[in-house]
């Protein structure tokens, strides 16, 4: 039975991860389920309370989250649920939280780009739960880093390679 789920942003290597006040250390974005919530539904509540400091997030735009990524890919590990995101689909989250009129205390706007959303983030909001972001290699040693954190990216990227293989066989010619 999962207990708790996150979005796992990745992409040739490299992975996002952010500063837990409460741990002191870096990791990925997500948390508990909360009763009677899917794991999906958790995954991007979570993901959204932690980015933005979304406390709840509209219940329709985790909805439309739902429904845009759907096609992700997700993986289970002891009891945790992580769907794999890349740096791209950021893009596309901004795109639905634009659509939805959310706003964040910790940025002037909501970022439209994965590069704006680490450069333009306020670290120095007392109630935001993760502070700095960071993209770590996670094929390289880190400190500071949670260990369980950089086996689900090698774990994700194994899964996305399986995929990108498989399409390939299915459509020849595919990227």
């Amino acid at each position: 039975m999962v207990e708790a789920a996150g979005c796992l942003f990745i992409q040739h290597s490299f992975a996002l991860t952010g500063y837990s006040y409460k741990y002191k250390y870096f990791s990925g974005l997500g948390g508990k389920l909360a009763p009677d919530e899917t794991p999906e539904h958790a995954a991007f509540r979570e993901t959204l309370e932690e980015l933005f400091e979304i406390k709840p997030p509209p219940p329709s735009l985790i909805e439309d989250c739902i429904t845009q990524f759907s096609k992700n890919p997700y993986h289970i590990k002891d009891k945790y649920y992580f769907k794999i995101l890349s740096f791209d689909d950021y893009t596309l989250l901004a795109q639905l939280l634009e659509k939805h009129a959310v706003s964040s205390i910790l940025y002037a706007s909501i970022p439209p780009n994965f590069i704006r959303l680490m450069m333009e983030r306020k670290t120095d909001v007392i109630a935001a739960e993760i502070g700095e972001l960071k993209v770590i290699r996670y094929g390289l040693p880190n400190q500071n880093v949670d260990i369980n954190f950089i086996n689900d990216c090698k774990i994700a990227e194994i899964i996305v390679a399986h995929i990108r293989a498989y399409t390939r066989k299915l459509f020849p010619g595919t990227k």
